[in-house]
């Protein structure tokens, strides 16, 4: 929660400091790269910190209680919100928090869409699996259950998941769009459609 909440924060403003426009007050550029140091090493600390206590956790397969694991995230979040309206799960791989963070800030800026979960007070973490690669993290996120594969499991899971219930599953591939427009049409389709739980 701490990172989502602040150390992202801190994650989004290195990335402006590191890109800071200098050319005017040349002195600033040295005065910055002192700042981006220090800051870059204390989140070092911070992430070092959180890997000693991950790697405590989960040697000691302990009750993940109130924390939110990644193959739990089906079941916890989006059905819940699938009760009400049906979501769109969207899941981008390898992003950082702060750059998710800017991501969602975009998506939700006109009121067409919401960031949406379990706690009234904002967005909360997901744990990863152990090794956090695709073929286990985004495999075991899409068919609700920890377990390895590729696209062709991921869609087989994601509709055994949603059971009886519509749902559409859609990849990197199934995006491209039609010439003049921005979104592969079958993917609009199911997005429109106020019965599909839709996964991209």
């Amino acid at each position: 929660t701490r990172m989502l909440r602040s150390w992202a924060w801190a994650d989004r403003a290195l990335v402006g400091l590191s890109r800071a426009d200098t050319s005017r007050v040349p002195g600033l550029g040295a005065v910055y790269a002192s700042l981006w140091d220090q800051a870059k090493a204390r989140r070092t600390q911070l992430d070092q910190a959180f890997a000693r206590k991950l790697a405590a956790w989960t040697q000691g397969s302990a009750d993940p209680d109130r924390l939110l694991l990644i193959e739990n995230m089906l079941d916890q979040v989006v059905r819940p919100l699938a009760r009400q309206r049906p979501p769109v799960l969207v899941v981008l791989d390898g992003m950082t928090a702060a750059a998710g963070g800017e991501i969602a800030e975009e998506l939700t800026a006109d009121g067409t869409w919401q960031e949406a979960g379990r706690r009234p007070d904002g967005r909360e973490p997901v744990l990863a699996t152990v090794p956090s690669v695709t073929a286990v993290s985004r495999t075991s996120l899409l068919t609700g259950t920890l377990r390895s594969g590729g696209q062709p499991e991921e869609r087989s899971g994601f509709a055994e998941f949603w059971e009886r219930r519509p749902s559409a599953l859609f990849h990197k591939a199934d995006l491209e769009p039609e010439p003049a427009d921005d979104l592969g049409p079958a993917v609009r389709k199911a997005i429109a459609d106020p019965d599909i739980v839709v996964g991209v």
